[in-house]
């Protein structure tokens, strides 16, 4: 498949479902200086690609699908030819159809949508890497593309979810920490709250049935005193599961 494991410069990242069709978009990242970046289409049923959508640039990130179809919003941080942005996508047409700057967050990855609300939230890594702090929640009116807020957050954000039966927005930052955030109205949010993972814990899932938050923390190594080229330990890959706290 074009883009797929193996295309030489082309890198699949984030994507969205939508079980009504059973089509997979796949946000495919490209290398510095390269603008190829695309969602590429699969349909899930017959485990084949079925069409392609030009990004014209280098870095979609943050996908969110609007739960009628219809609409797929890309965050791109393009490290090629200017500041990020929101592209809109008619997954009709499979076209963009608009393009909204995300003012106060300039390297997204993330993100995750209130429908119901119209509001979208970006996960942003402010100088694109995974430890630098704050990263940013960058709130968007998806009617206008207008930036109704911008929060500071916990660094590296790889997972941005909303929840509507509790108006929470659950923040995965890779510098170990989930930042929990509140809507008080589709115009107001506020932090409520940051909770400890691990080390470059990145892939999140939030449960509404069961209120549980899943987090994946990869294997890796903890440096110890006094610091020297083989001072350090192993720790192994684990899952971490949370509870909803009132």
């Amino acid at each position: 498949m074009t883009g797929g494991r193996g295309a030489k410069g082309r890198t699949p990242d984030n994507g969205a479902y939508d079980p009504a069709t059973h089509l997979y978009y796949a946000a495919i990242v490209t290398g510095s200086g390269n603008t190829d970046g695309s969602i590429e289409i699969v349909d899930t049923k017959a485990a084949k690609l079925v069409g392609s959508i030009k990004m014209n640039g280098s870095d979609p990130g943050g996908t969110s699908i609007d739960p009628s179809g219809k609409r797929l919003y890309v965050a791109m941080g393009d490290v090629v030819g200017g500041d990020s942005h929101l592209k809109v996508v008619d997954l009709e047409k499979r076209a963009v159809i608009a393009e909204w700057p995300i003012t106060g967050g300039p390297a997204p990855h993330a993100s995750g949508l209130d429908a119901a609300h119209h509001r979208l939230f970006v996960g942003s890594r402010v100088k694109g890497g995974h430890q630098y702090e704050p990263g940013k929640l960058v709130v968007m009116d998806t009617d206008t593309g207008k930036v109704v807020q911008a929060l500071d957050s916990v660094g590296g954000a790889d997972e941005v979810i909303y929840d509507p039966a509790t108006r929470r927005i659950y923040f995965v930052g890779t510098t170990g920490t989930l930042a929990v955030f509140r809507q008080v109205d589709p115009d107001h949010y506020e932090l409520i709250g940051k909770v400890p993972t691990g080390a470059l814990a990145k892939t999140g899932m939030y449960v509404p049935d069961l209120k549980r938050m899943y987090i994946a923390v990869p294997k890796h190594l903890v440096q110890t005193p006094p610091y020297g080229a083989n001072d350090h330990i192993v720790e192994e890959a684990h899952l971490m599961v949370f509870d909803y706290a009132p």
